[in-house]
């Protein structure tokens, strides 16, 4: 479902997740960064057979303060 370590290292030639995560962004490679702080690729987004969810720019508070 994901790519593993390996491959990450294989595509973006880099070993520190801060340097693969800005090699992705510079090729416009979707990716998720986990809490962990290391980039996360779905297989699928590469083959092009699934569009990644939308992750909200900013929190929606109003959920938190009881009014979303």
């Amino acid at each position: 479902m994901f790519l593993t370590p390996d491959e990450l290292l294989e595509l973006t030639g880099l070993r520190r997740p801060s340097a693969q995560i800005r090699w992705l962004r510079s090729r416009h490679i979707r990716h998720y960064v986990n809490a962990a702080g290391h980039p996360v690729i779905v297989r699928a987004w590469l083959m092009g057979h699934a569009e990644p969810t939308p992750l909200p720019t900013r929190p929606d508070l109003r959920v938190i303060n009881g009014r979303g």
